[in-house]
């Protein structure tokens, strides 16, 4: 053979050798990735939720470390999504709770043998992120009832809510007492509190009656109302309205011994 076609040849052989192992590794990680998919849909099918950490942390593991928290947090949302066994994964909220370090939420749906469940995924905020276990999302109704609005202390001439207060009292593991102290037209007869909800989502509409619009006069007045079907260590967004005026919104992480209250002075 001569040199020229015997080097050519040589080349040619070592390109075909590192195409080949280049098709093996891609290979060989396509086959990783697919193995752990079936593993823990595997482990989910069999009410085994719990023994998916370790998976789920070889994913956050081999993320670049260089990324940002927001950045991994999303990457792990879109490899859950991906999963045959999950309906919709979500994150609640990044570094929310007041841990060391802190930990994020992140809301899960499961097909469970044919049955929706939806669980909680604590992550811890380190490098890498750490998965530090599940808890099951009771799903319950969130209904409110003892609605009381204490009575008018006529205070000034003025159309502004000014001063008011949002109090937050746990009365017991899944009871919510919610006090507002609020600035309200003081030509109303009465008002009243319209509460939806969206899983961790709470919006509460307080509404005057008659609306007679803006008076010359305002007064304090306080608002208080009991919300059950919560959650112990979830954490639920509030948004506040009087009528069709969103005033206020804020988080809470729902505990037996929350004992908060939040203050703002404002013009609409």
């Amino acid at each position: 053979m001569k040199p020229k076609i015997k080097n050519r040849f040589a080349r040619m052989q070592a390109l075909a050798a590192a195409i080949l192992c280049f098709v093996f590794f891609v290979a060989a990680g396509c086959g990783t990735e697919k193995q752990k998919a079936v593993e823990f849909c595997s482990l989910v099918s069999m009410e085994n939720i719990g023994k998916t950490i370790p998976i789920v942390n070889k994913v956050l593991s081999d993320m670049d470390s260089d990324w940002d928290d927001e950045q991994k947090l999303q990457e792990l949302i879109d490899w859950l999504n991906e999963q045959p066994c999950i309906i919709e994964a979500d994150v609640l909220c990044q570094s929310c709770m007041e841990t060391d370090p802190p930990m994020s939420q992140i809301l899960i749906s499961f097909d469970e043998n044919g049955m929706t469940k939806e669980f909680i995924l604590d992550v811890l905020m380190t490098n890498p992120l750490k998965a530090a276990g599940y808890r099951e999302y009771e799903i319950s109704e969130i209904t409110h009832n003892n609605v009381v609005l204490y009575g008018c202390d006529r205070i000034k001439k003025s159309s502004f809510f000014d001063n008011y207060y949002i109090r937050f009292s746990a009365i017991d593991s899944k009871t919510l007492q919610v006090e507002q102290g609020l600035e309200l037209n003081c030509c109303i007869d009465s008002a009243t509190v319209n509460v939806l909800s969206d899983k961790n989502n709470i919006s509460i509409n307080v509404q005057e009656f008659p609306d007679y619009g803006p008076c010359n006069c305002s007064c304090h007045m306080k608002v208080s109302y009991n919300i059950t079907g919560l959650q112990e260590n979830f954490i639920y967004s509030f948004i506040f309205k009087i009528g069709n005026f969103e005033y206020y919104t804020t988080c809470i992480i729902f505990t037996p011994d929350l004992n908060q209250t939040f203050h703002q002075t404002f013009n609409p």
